[in-house]
């Protein structure tokens, strides 16, 4: 038995792996290092280890590397978050390995996984809505990355709201 950072593992069984899969730009932003505190919280409970996995989204081979991935090391399931949660082919690849997949903040709909959405249009709303009724005429917004659905419909509704 190997005694590793207080968690257990027994040699001949493997950990219950649960993988989350992020792109690169998401590296030491604050949004992974929130996420990765609150899933670790969560493996905690139910006795799973988080693997924090990057990948460089422009390459067409995502799926292939993470099914060399699984085959090292065996996942019980992967969460996805945008702009990962929006790759049609990674999702249906995970879900041939028959892993459930939690995608955060999906573009769309795709059979096959579980998500996790936010209302943008009625928080962007609310918050631009309460900011005017403080009196504030001079409001900035944070937009968040280009290539994040999320953030570009909450900035669209803000600015509408405006």
């Amino acid at each position: 038995m190997l005694v590793v950072a207080s968690l257990e593992f027994r040699m001949n069984e493997p950990p219950h792996l649960i993988g989350l899969f992020c792109d690169q730009g998401m590296i030491g932003s604050a949004y992974l290092g929130m996420l990765q505190v609150g899933l670790m919280t969560g493996c905690g409970i139910w006795d799973c280890v988080l693997l924090t996995k990057s990948f460089d989204i422009s390459r067409t081979d995502i799926p292939d590397q993470v099914k060399q991935l699984h085959a090292r090391s065996p996942l019980r399931g992967v969460i996805l978050p945008e702009p990962m949660s929006a790759m049609r082919e990674l999702v249906d690849s995970l879900s041939a390995l028959q892993l459930p997949v939690v995608r955060i903040t999906p573009p769309g709909e795709v059979r096959g996984a579980y998500d996790i959405c936010v209302d943008n249009r009625r928080a962007a709303h609310d918050l631009a809505g309460y900011l005017i009724s403080l009196g504030h005429k001079r409001i900035a917004f944070v937009k968040g990355p280009a290539d994040h659905s999320d953030a570009n419909e909450r900035f669209g509704v803000f600015c509408q709201a405006m």
